[in-house]
């Protein structure tokens, strides 16, 4: 699993912690249900399905139970789905020492996965065989995932391509991520950085 070490997760969710979340009117559940995760983790039979808007704290909720498990001695891999994306185009050229396959393999193996950002932008017909083998492969594993799409709108989005073509008319990958997950939806009604922009002017206000 070595092969992902950090390099497909934001500099701010490698910090990201338990400890150093900021709970919100909207996220105490979420907050809540991601701690017990973590803590009868021996126990789960699904993985997490994180959705809400945008700031709402899931990826560093992600993040924070991929740290944990992986501190207890788990084989966790974190990834940013368009980072994976990225990385796996960049395998192409004749140099590379990796291949495509060489991710998504290390990807179906770990004992738990975390899909962050999944949603995000419109799929090519690779990026959905990239994605479907993983689903697919996993089988019988927990998986997490993050995304500001509901059941409803994930169906759509993984239904055609960015040019608007037919990838998956049997909803296989969509049954594959609701067959496999509790979903758990986060309503902040501000996301966390203008959460943060309002107590900053309300400090201001009350200096001057």
């Amino acid at each position: 699993m070595r092969i992902y070490g950090d390099g497909l997760m934001d500099e701010e969710l490698k910090r990201a912690s338990f400890a150093n979340f900021e709970q919100r009117t909207g996220t105490e559940n979420g907050y809540k249900i991601a701690k017990m995760f973590v803590e009868k983790f021996t126990e789960q039979d699904a993985g997490l399905y994180l959705f809400g808007p945008v700031g709402n704290g899931k990826s560093h909720l992600a993040a924070s139970i991929h740290h944990q498990l992986l501190d207890q001695g788990y084989a966790s891999v974190f990834i940013n789905v368009n980072l994976l994306f990225r990385k796996l185009k960049s395998t192409f050229g004749s140099n590379s020492q990796k291949s495509d396959f060489d991710y998504i393999q290390a990807a179906m193996q770990c004992e738990i996965l975390t899909l962050d950002e999944i949603g995000l932008k419109p799929l090519s017909e690779y990026e959905f065989g990239v994605l479907y083998d993983i689903l697919d492969g996993r089988k019988g594993k927990i998986t997490n995932f993050t995304s500001n799409l509901d059941f409803k709108r994930l169906r759509e989005w993984l239904s055609q391509d960015k040019d608007g073509r037919e990838l998956d008319p049997d909803s296989r990958a969509f049954d594959r991520i609701v067959g496999g997950t509790l979903p758990i939806r986060f309503q902040a009604e501000s996301s966390y950085r203008e959460f943060k922009l309002q107590q900053r002017l309300k400090a201001l206000q009350e200096v001057i």
